[in-house]
């Protein structure tokens, strides 16, 4: 009997360690995802290769400059920035824990100082996830944005027009996620 009992927990524990081992790693379609690192995302997926991302950051500084010794005092505007993206991702190695991916997508940025400023432009970023399980990421990435900012106002018959082209790369940035 004792027998048969160590025989049956051996076989549990190797049919649980197999079906464990099976669980397909990464997301499936219609799952949703919420990634945190440099900003935040809202991932939608349409199958375990891509998925529609929502994201955005937000940003604001607050200069002050104190002066002596004859200078005049400077006065510094607050600066708020926020952008805004809409776009897609593709991931590689459907099922595997690592998988490198790629994000393209258009994007919105306001800018706000002393007035406010719009622009427009694209983003693409490159990375890789290690998926610890179907619902767990960890992983990096690196973006080059374009942003086209334009600013136009006038005042008492005088106008003025700014055009501001921006391009950034991004250092790396590390990115978590939970799926669901």
């Amino acid at each position: 009997m004792r027998r048969d009992v160590t025989i049956a927990a051996i076989m549990t524990f190797a049919f649980a360690s197999m079906a464990v081992g099976q669980e397909t790693l990464g997301p499936a379609a219609g799952t949703w995802a919420a990634e945190a690192g440099a900003g935040g995302s809202l991932l939608r997926f349409r199958s375990p290769t891509s998925a529609w991302i929502l994201g955005g950051t937000v940003s604001h500084t607050r200069t002050d400059i104190e002066t002596s010794g004859g200078f005049p005092p400077i006065d510094t505007d607050p600066v708020t920035r926020a952008t805004l993206r809409f776009g897609i991702r593709r991931y590689r190695n459907e099922g595997e824990s690592f998988r490198p991916f790629y994000t393209v997508a258009p994007i919105v940025t306001f800018f706000h100082s002393d007035s406010p400023e719009w622009g427009f432009g694209g983003m693409l970023e490159a990375g890789a996830a290690h998926f610890f399980s179907r619902h767990v990421s960890l992983g990096a990435s690196g973006a080059v944005t374009g942003t086209y900012q334009f600013l136009s106002s006038s005042s008492g018959g005088s106008s003025i027009r700014v055009r501001t082209i921006i391009i950034e790369a991004s250092a790396v940035r590390v990115l978590a996620a939970v799926y669901f």
